[in-house]
């Protein structure tokens, strides 16, 4: 259970703000993590009380919010919601070929230039 030592490393923060700022109670703690990270909230939680046993943690909320992954083109430093995307990108920029390939749809012969949009056509259409 890595959120154990995710949640020591909080209290560590949490401990040194402390003492720098001089506050006498803390009511919640938001953790940002990745997308694709495999930290589990409930485990945190669990964690956060298990071990946060200090008077100024009784009560703390615990927030994980998940950010939205990103992907980098490692060869011009471009940014990408999707790996698609990216994909997409490198093949088109960085080799100065244009993609020819489709996608169709066996069902209505809709045809598609991503393959993620033809997988969110086939999972949301048929």
């Amino acid at each position: 259970m890595h959120e154990l030592s995710i949640v020591q490393g909080i209290l560590g923060i949490i401990e040194k703000e402390r003492n720098a700022r001089g506050f006498t109670r803390v009511k919640s703690v938001e953790v940002q993590c990745g997308h694709y990270s495999c930290i589990s909230e409930e485990s945190l939680k669990f964690c956060l009380e298990a071990v946060a046993t200090e008077p100024h943690m009784k009560g703390a909320a615990l927030k994980l919010v998940r950010m939205p992954a990103r992907f980098r083109c490692g060869g011009c430093g471009a940014e990408f919601d999707a790996l698609e995307a990216l994909d997409d990108h490198l093949f088109r920029t960085h080799t100065g070929e244009i993609e020819t390939h489709s996608y169709r749809c066996a069902a209505c012969d809709a045809e598609f230039m991503a393959q993620a949009e033809w997988v969110s056509h086939l999972r949301e259409g048929h």
